[in-house]
């Protein structure tokens, strides 16, 4: 493993062993409301926000109260997602495309890359 610390190897390993033991699976069987909007702390997701190298870093689908949920924490509106869209009154074909996207109003761009 090139480039990985003692606490990357130990975190590669961490998951390895958990899928060894039977206590994860790579494609575990949850329900639907759990993984959309009630959270997973269990397994992979649970690890990842206890692991050093990972629980800074998570994204806010990530919150400490219900671990990972798909939709977490939002209610009838988008976190950290903010779109221009083309109302199409210009240009009937223009109408519903994205034009610009970014975290909030104030950091919009056309270009991603």
């Amino acid at each position: 493993m090139v480039g990985l610390g003692t606490a990357g190897k130990a975190g590669l390993f961490g998951v390895e062993n958990m899928l060894k033991a039977g206590t994860d699976e790579l494609f575990p069987l949850t329900k639907v409301g759990n993984f959309l909007f009630r959270g997973i702390d269990t397994g992979a997701a649970g690890w990842m926000m206890t692991y050093v190298l990972t629980k800074d870093r998570l994204p806010p689908v990530f919150r400490p109260e219900n671990g990972f949920a798909l939709f977490n924490g939002k209610q009838d509106t988008s976190e950290n997602e903010c779109y221009q869209v083309e109302t199409g009154q210009e240009d009937w074909e223009q109408h519903t495309v994205i034009t610009k996207w970014g975290k909030d109003s104030q950091s919009l761009s056309e270009d991603l890359s």
